[in-house]
């Protein structure tokens, strides 16, 4: 599995902070869903709240059926907004037409489904920088077929 990420600079170290643990609070999900692993550590420090709570029900319909995926996944459109409160907001785009479902038990990988509107995604997520310094996200909401994607 390969995530690209588009906007990884903002050219202002404080969204450049930002963009990075959003980042990195994504590939800890796909971590979670691709590596045969007993515990994901990174799922934890990069999420929390209804993030987490989210997260690990998302993590668990992938493991609950016994499957995963495998491709390329693109993110983009990748924005950064600061709150008065000192929170930020990420919001962005998902495009998933090269992601292709895995099943979990003999690794085969199912190309015949065709790319649809379904497979842009927006997000919007909100973080909060905890005592280490690390920008958790603490909410997310997700448009599927979402035209500013596409």
């Amino acid at each position: 599995m390969k995530n690209v990420f588009e906007e990884t600079q903002a050219g202002d170290a404080k969204k450049d902070a930002v963009l990075a643990d959003n980042e990195r609070r994504i590939n800890s999900i796909d971590e979670a869903i691709t590596v045969n692993a007993k515990k994901y550590p990174a799922l934890k420090f990069y999420s929390k709240d209804d993030a987490l709570v989210s997260a690990a029900s998302y993590i668990m319909s992938f493991r609950d059926e016994n499957r995963s995926f495998t491709g390329k996944t693109r993110y983009y459109d990748r924005e950064v907004t600061f709150h008065k409160d000192g929170a930020a907001s990420v919001t962005y785009c998902m495009d998933a037409t090269q992601t292709y479902a895995k099943d979990g038990t003999t690794g085969k990988v199912d190309r015949s489904v065709k790319a649809s509107p379904s497979d842009y995604v927006f997000y919007n997520t909100r973080l909060e920088k905890n005592a280490k310094g690390v920008w958790q996200t603490t909410t997310v909401s997700s448009t599927e077929a979402a035209k500013r994607c596409m």
